[in-house]
């Protein structure tokens, strides 16, 4: 069915520029009742627009019989002769211009009443209009450059009669980047499948909680943080009016924290008249509207620019906290306790923090419990890295930046020098690219938030090809590195760094002759 409905679009598209549910009706019929002459006006259109599949597509269609188009009939018979969706989705142009709804100042409503729609008609009707609405976003994002794209706001209430439709998780995946905002209301959990909460949550940076009760108050509490969800639970079920608990994703290189409570204003009393209001929203869209959104995309442009270097890394990039713990597991010839690497790494936090950093590492699988001990009345657990965790961040395959005789000394003797300095070092992406530029070793200065192009140049590199060398030395601002290191065992890089012209270059560039 999907294969006939993708030939006969194709036809229609061809002939009228506006195709409604009902041309598409009648032409089924038609190849129903006289199959062959309308065939023959399709492989007109499609003669010369087409290869032999499509062809072969075609005579297929001319064998079916007549019973076998009733699965699609029945399918689009109702939107032919019902009245309520023959007046939605049989007219040639809708009334509603969606590109002036996306101008900034500019508020739509529709009212898709349960008492003045269909039972049957009423989550269709809404998720045609959400299309609708994502297909103009989209078109929007095509013609319209991201920086001056307002932020449109797309709110449905009673959200869970559409719960089921498919293109709402690429919506809530995608939304931000086409600046789109949703809100999502609806009563309880229950109401939506745990997976789409998940992914809710998942696509929402800051999550701020009143005081939810029931089923909502475990499932929200276990979404703000697992290791404390019994303790979440207590806290939001008798939080007073006005009291929240919100919890907020970390920075890009920086440790996740956990939830915190807030106290907010109560709103103030409402002084003004409807004349007074609607002078205030007026000035206000006047004051903050377009300016804020411009801002919006400014934010996220500089965003994308601060983070352009981690395209370069072939592995995740870890939190300071993170690969503190790494290194710790790494260089201990045994499994450790909480309070080992608390020891260990001289963490000043909370142990319960360290505790849900432990086993937030675990659920990435970047560390596994090997016992865990009874003592008393209190379990003992033991963790060391796993074998995938080593494999990515300490096994480094050094052949994968270059086969000559030096590289993997001196390519040791560079992670050795990083992980003292308490950086953050990983093999960079080694995938060959043409016309793409690409690092060697990707280290990440966690006090500066710094990250570093480092270079690896074998002795003969450096003799008999000095222009590749000078290029190595140049290009890592391109790939949104702050600075380029250099190492090698000939100290003829010196000479060569000498060679950059630009002084903004130069004094970002440094060298390391391993003797």
């Amino acid at each position: 069915m999907e294969r006939i409905l993708r030939l006969l679009l194709f036809y229609l598209y061809s002939n009228i520029d506006s195709p409604t549910m009902l041309d598409l009706y009648e032409i089924i019929v038609r190849l129903q009742t006289d199959g062959q002459s309308e065939l023959q006006r399709i492989f007109q259109v499609y003669k010369n627009v087409t290869g032999p599949e499509m062809q072969t597509a075609l005579n297929s269609i001319a064998t079916l019989s007549k019973d076998a188009w009733l699965p699609l009939l029945n399918r689009i018979e109702m939107f032919a002769t019902d009245g309520y969706l023959k007046r939605k989705f049989s007219v040639k142009h809708t009334t509603v211009d969606f590109e002036k709804m996306l101008t900034p100042g500019n508020i739509t409503i529709f009212r898709i009443s349960d008492t003045e729609t269909p039972r049957y008609a009423h989550s269709l009707a809404i998720m045609a209009v959400i299309i609708k609405i994502w297909f103009a976003v989209q078109e929007r994002a095509s013609k319209t450059e991201q920086e001056k794209r307002s932020l449109v706001v797309l709110t449905l209430d009673e959200f869970q009669k559409i719960k089921d439709l498919t293109v709402l998780t690429a919506i809530l995946s995608q939304a931000r980047a086409y600046n789109l905002g949703l809100i999502l209301s609806h009563q309880n959990t229950a109401q939506i499948q745990m997976e789409l909460l998940e992914t809710i949550t998942g696509n929402t940076a800051t999550q701020i909680y009143g005081r939810v009760s029931g089923v909502d108050a475990v499932r929200v509490a276990r979404i703000m943080d697992p290791h404390f969800a019994k303790e979440l639970t207590d806290q939001i079920t008798v939080q007073p009016d006005f009291v929240f608990t919100a919890k907020m994703r970390a920075s890009l290189g920086e440790e996740q924290t956990t939830p915190v409570r807030f106290r907010a204003n109560h709103p103030p009393k409402l002084t003004m008249s409807e004349e007074e209001m609607t002078a205030f929203i007026q000035e206000m869209k006047e004051k903050y509207g377009i300016r804020q959104t411009s801002f919006e995309g400014t934010v996220l442009k500089e965003e994308q620019e601060k983070t352009k270097w981690m395209s370069q890394l072939g592995v995740e990039h870890r939190s300071k906290i993170e690969w503190q713990i790494l290194n710790a597991f790494h260089n201990s010839d045994k499994p450790l306790t909480l309070m080992a690497v608390i020891k260990e790494c001289k963490f000043l936090e909370h142990r319960d923090v360290i505790s849900c950093i432990l086993y937030d590492m675990k659920n990435k699988e970047l560390l596994e419990v090997t016992d865990r001990i009874k003592q008393g009345t209190v379990l003992i657990t033991k963790f060391k890295t796993t074998d995938k965790a080593e494999k990515d961040y300490f096994d480094i395959d050094c052949s994968q930046i270059g086969t000559a005789e030096d590289i993997s000394y001196v390519t040791q003797k560079a992670i050795k020098h990083y992980r003292e300095l308490g950086y953050f070092i990983a093999v960079a992406n080694q995938d060959i690219q043409k016309g793409k530029y690409r690092t060697d070793l990707v280290a990440y200065n966690y006090e500066e938030k710094s990250a570093i192009s480092v270079e690896i140049e074998s002795h003969n590199e450096v003799v008999s090809h000095f222009n590749h060398v000078l290029l190595n030395m140049t290009k890592w601002k391109e790939l949104g590195f702050a600075e380029c290191h250099v190492w090698s065992k000939n100290k003829k890089i010196n000479e060569i760094k000498e060679m950059i012209d630009e002084h903004e270059i130069k004094d970002k560039v440094k060298t390391f002759v391993i003797s």
